[in-house]
């Protein structure tokens, strides 16, 4: 993605004069802002949440080296094949290689901020590789050819009628404005593009060291499609996003969503390890994770690391005065907003975007509603003084800073990692005493999409591959502990607060099921399930047929006059039955494993998804659920999967459609017997 914030005041003016856009900025202050007030609540003791979340955070940046070292080790050993990306051209390489590899004509992308940072899309389409957004709001911005605006709303900017008009001219279908009407056309083109991509393509909100798992939270259903129907996965995420312990994500996602959306969980959580295992009608035969580091490692042992905690759940920019008055596309590059102020210039160069450290009132919200207490105002004064210091003024495409005193290093730390160094007028990157680095072109510059170095090794040292690279300067910036010390860690599986819950569980799952828009009938036995099923699809207007995972075949279906089959689902399947591993009642959330007699399409493809669900399998939080998923299989299966109500979207106009890419409707038979 082109850097433009050299052009920052500019763009302020014209927004400022955009009536659309400022009629959707007021839209997103109602949804984000106030949902998010409505559901920190429900946690007792919010800040404890956030305390433990930074200290998690933390504890991974600290010993960083360390963590990505046990996720390679753990995802290796499942069968996915770990890379490391210096940076976006690296990944640009590295992804094209692979699809070369493996004869891909056609990608799904799920949403991916870090392949917005490399241009990956571009990329991989001047090697004829047909690459298909499939989050309504990134589809459409690639049908626009804009960029995203927002982290979690990218086209937030534009309101039903102008998405009307890109669809009818796009799609050539007669115009619709029904916000209902334009998500179902969206879905129906999109759904032949699912089935028929060689290559699913992916971000990961968090990698988990313990198991060698990936991790995606959505609301759509498009990310659990990317990763379980192409014959190839790759999922892209920057080194900072490991985490030790699946108890420790279980905090991490009890802010994520609640300061992102204001949803107390977001529809899928999908935990990811591995390739398909024999017998596995879903899941990709290739798994590829790419660790990218494109300017992260000379963030740590600095004044800025702490900024490498960041979730990405954009309540910074939600709650920013400046945002809400321009948006995103001012700030000029992937990241708007209070984080964008701080990582723009420190990725790109404080001079090529001079303006973003001062677009902040310095209120101090941003700070306040971070859920891992990154000090946000406090990062912003600290580029400000360094612009002081060296005398930066804002002078669009230049690498030469005047008059600062030679020999300065800027942005370094103690043991010498990855600083800038000014000498003789010119900005130079400096990679350790022994090494010094030119940089040559900027993330996103023209023909790259990433940094491109071109290094000069000391007499009789060898050439290092990107791992040992980014590990070694991440070494030379932090104390790492030992590896006794992090096993000692995985073993303990700490548990972060948690909000409590009333002795019923099953009273308590019942009541946050249909909060979240899933339907639930109770019945006393298991022989019940058929008719009152044949009842509920009778009253809809559905058909009566589906069909159901093996476990389920000797339920008396015909009994009912109920055509149920015994198979994976496909796309004209219009109802998926499927059992559980149990449910967590804090978020009334189902838990599926996927497996050769649980495939996992029963709950993703058909239009409506019917869960059964033995009351003795509700368990009180998701922590509660990973030890049960230890007692039972020891491992986690490829595919983890937490369904949250039906699959949805308010990507247009921040208004909710359910059935966005997944089912419409949600059933949930509870056997209470």
């Amino acid at each position: 993605m082109q850097v433009s914030a050299i052009h920052f005041k500019r763009s302020v003016t014209e927004k400022l004069s955009d009536e659309n856009l400022q009629n959707a900025l007021s839209r997103l202050q109602t949804r984000f802002v106030g949902g998010r007030a409505a559901v920190i609540g429900e946690i007792a003791d919010f800040e404890a949440s956030r305390t433990a979340a930074a200290a998690i955070r933390d504890r991974v940046l600290n010993n960083l080296d360390q963590w990505l070292l046990r996720f390679e080790q753990q995802a290796s050993a499942r069968g996915a094949t770990v890379h490391w990306a210096e940076s976006g051209a690296d990944v640009n390489r590295i992804v094209a290689e692979i699809a070369a590899r493996h004869g891909v004509r056609k990608a799904a992308k799920s949403k991916s901020m870090v392949s917005e940072e490399c241009g990956l899309n571009e990329a991989l389409e001047r090697q004829g590789v047909e690459v298909v957004e499939t989050d309504l709001g990134e589809y459409i911005l690639q049908l626009a050819h804009e960029a995203p605006s927002h982290i979690v709303a990218p086209v937030v900017h534009k309101n039903k009628e102008e998405i009307a008009d890109l669809f009818a001219d796009k799609h050539r279908r007669p115009r619709k404005t029904d916000i209902t009407e334009l998500c179902r056309e969206a879905r129906e083109i999109l759904r032949p593009a699912f089935l028929s991509a060689d290559m699913g393509i992916s971000g990961a909100n968090f990698l988990v060291a313990e198991t060698g798992s990936a991790l995606i939270v959505t609301n759509e259903g498009n990310g659990r499609l990317v990763t379980t129907l192409p014959r190839v996965h790759v999922a892209i995420t920057g080194i900072e996003k490991v985490v030790p312990t699946l108890e420790d994500v279980t905090t991490l996602l009890r802010l994520l969503p609640r300061s992102a959306t204001g949803q107390s969980i977001t529809n899928y959580v999908s935990v990811l390890t591995g390739v398909k295992d024999a017998g596995d009608h879903d899941g990709p035969e290739h798994f590829h994770i790419i660790l990218v580091d494109n300017g992260r490692s000379s963030l740590l042992g600095g004044e800025m690391q702490s900024m490498l905690r960041c979730i990405r759940c954009g309540a910074c920019m939600n709650h920013c005065p400046v945002y809400q008055n321009i948006g995103g596309h001012a700030y000029g590059w992937v990241y708007p907003g209070p984080m964008g102020s701080i990582l723009t210039p420190t990725f790109v160069g404080l001079e090529n975007a001079p303006d973003l450290p001062n677009a902040s009132t310095l209120c101090g919200a941003c700070g306040v509603v971070c859920p891992v207490k990154i000090p946000l105002p406090d990062l912003l004064r600290r580029l400000r003084e360094e612009q002081m210091a060296r005398g930066l003024k804002p002078r669009p495409q230049t690498l030469v800073v005047d008059g600062a005193p030679p020999g300065r290093l800027c942005h370094g730390n103690k043991n010498h990692s990855p600083g800038f160094e000014i000498r003789g007028g010119h900005r130079r990157l400096v990679a350790s005493p022994a090494r010094r680095v030119r940089l040559d072109r900027w993330p996103g510059s023209t023909g790259t999409g990433g940094q491109d170095l071109s290094r000069t090794l000391p007499p009789g040292e060898t050439v290092m591959s990107a791992r040992d690279r980014i590990l070694a300067r991440i070494g030379k910036a932090l104390s790492s502990s030992t590896a006794a010390e992090i096993d000692a860690y995985l073993a303990a599986h700490p548990r972060g607060p948690a909000p409590p819950l009333p002795d019923n569980l099953v009273t308590h799952f019942r009541e946050r099921a249909l909060q979240l828009s899933s339907d639930v009938i109770e019945v006393a036995d298991s022989t019940e399930i058929p008719a009152r099923l044949a009842h509920y699809l009778a009253e809809r207007g559905l058909p009566p047929r589906g069909v159901c995972w093996p476990v389920l075949a000797s339920l008396p279906w015909d009994e009912a006059n109920l055509e149920i089959a015994v198979r994976p689902a496909d796309s004209e399947d219009l109802v998926g039955i499927t059992g559980t591993f149990c449910a967590i009642a804090e978020t009334g959330t189902l838990m599926t494993l996927s497996g050769p007699e649980t495939p996992p399409g029963n709950s993703l493809l058909p239009e409506t998804h019917v869960a059964i669900l033995d009351t003795r399998r509700i368990v009180a939080s998701m922590e509660d659920a990973w030890d049960l998923l230890r007692r039972e299989y020891k491992v986690p299966p490829r595919a983890v999967n937490f369904i949250s109500g039906p699959s949805r979207t308010a990507d247009i106009e921040q208004t909710v459609t359910l059935g966005a890419h997944g089912p419409y409707r949600v059933l949930i038979i509870l056997v209470c017997g």
